[in-house]
């Protein structure tokens, strides 16, 4: 075994237990000098959502990555984790570079995704959000197979499954909270104190629910049978119009 591989594989196996001082460790030194271009390039990934838009090449990325930590752990030899390195690099690359291809194809779908999350759909309606994501998952690999046709419709189906899991979400959280108020203001009479302010806040309750529920039933029907419902979602129905109509006084 050469003199500097014994050095690595030494300070490897003392990095475990190794405590730092106020000098960098030797072994965090090497590992930063090895990992540098692949943490580089995981960062760039990373930044352009590529585990999300470009699954296969990050995930093999990952997986050498991965690779190569564990070979360091082990005190393997120097050059099988540069070449898992090399090649975690390359991979981390090419996957930021087909999420701009992605960003593009999928922006509707990208738009649709971030308003689910803000509504915290993966919270609240949990199995819709991760039937959504898997579906954008597939469509983000048939992309990078080069697959454009069957990666659109993939990506207008997650659309459906995220904008469906987000009027679930809201149902399920904000209009619960605000049936909850609704029902700490009944205790507190404000029916007999204040019955026109109560009595309308019902009523934009009930109207926000029966629209939901209305709109969570056209577009799952549209998850079922594949046939886009006509039309766009009514502007005045979004869930930040909602939310603003429910809480909104008389």
């Amino acid at each position: 075994m050469r003199p500097m591989l014994i050095l690595t594989v030494l300070l490897t196996f003392g990095a475990a237990d190794f405590t730092l001082a106020a000098e960098p460790s030797v072994p965090q030194v090497v590992r930063d000098t090895l990992f540098k271009q692949a943490n580089d390039a995981l960062s760039v990934a990373n930044e352009a959502q590529a585990n999300l838009l470009a699954p296969t090449s990050y995930g093999k990325g990952a997986e050498d990555y991965r690779k190569a930590e564990t070979i360091l752990a082990e005190g393997g030899d120097i050059e099988r984790i540069q070449r898992n390195l090399a090649s975690a690099t390359e991979l981390f690359r090419k996957a930021a570079e087909d999420s701009k291809v992605a960003k593009t194809t999928f922006e509707d779908v990208l738009q649709t995704r971030q308003e689910a999350e803000a509504a915290k759909a993966a919270d609240f309606a949990a199995e819709q959000w991760q039937e959504a994501e898997q579906t954008f998952g597939e469509g983000a690999i048939r992309l990078e197979r080069g697959r454009l046709k069957s990666a659109q419709r993939a990506g207008e189906e997650a659309k459906s499954l995220y904008k469906a899991a987000e009027l679930t979400a809201i149902k399920t959280n904000y209009l619960a909270i605000t049936r909850s108020l609704l029902e700490e203001a009944d205790d507190l009479r404000a029916k007999r104190y204040a019955p026109e302010s109560f009595n309308r806040a019902k009523a934009l309750l009930q109207e926000a629910e029966t629209e939901l529920t209305r709109m969570t039933s056209r577009w799952s029907r549209y998850c079922l049978d594949g046939k886009r419902p006509s039309g766009s979602w009514p502007t005045s129905w979004t869930s930040r119009s909602i939310l603003t109509t429910v809480k909104k006084k008389p």
